[in-house]
């Protein structure tokens, strides 16, 4: 997503940020079904359907409680989802300059990889989604050929 929207490779800093940003989203966001889910789970609220369960709870304890344990919920969420990220991001491209350099992407050449080399942001790394663009179809996860 982002690749698309600065027009250029995310450097680690920004995988991390992006990441960080993602996992405080969904915290935030899926917190209180969590509280609901457990609430149910425990026995602690007398519907076990959930749209019950938090009108039950709002009424008997009030909308701050669906946000009981979000501060620990987004150190745990930012921090893995921006390592997850980084991790696979980086991974990914280690794997596809490897792949490209032995000849395992077909079609693939070594001069390619060569003159992608300068357009990467990180050093000795070639402009992967490029090179991803034009032999792999994201959209049939198949390799291109010739």
């Amino acid at each position: 997503f982002w690749v698309g929207f600065v027009h250029r490779p995310l450097n680690p800093t920004e995988l991390f940020t992006t990441g960080m940003a993602a996992g405080c989203m969904s915290a935030f966001l899926t917190t209180p079904l969590d509280v609901v889910k457990t609430r149910i789970m425990l026995g602690q609220v007398t519907s076990r359907f959930p749209p019950k369960a938090i009108v039950q709870i709002l009424q008997e304890e009030g909308v701050k409680v669906l946000w009981s344990g979000l501060v620990p919920r987004l150190l745990w969420s930012a921090t893995f989802f921006a390592v997850g990220i980084s991790a696979y991001e980086v991974a990914l491209e280690s794997i596809f300059k490897t792949s490209a350099i032995q000849g395992f992407i077909p079609g693939v050449e070594k001069e390619e990889i060569a003159a992608a080399e300068g357009t990467s942001p990180g050093p000795g790394l070639p402009d992967i989604p490029k090179l991803v663009a034009k032999y792999y179809d994201v959209t049939q996860h198949v390799l291109l050929t010739r």
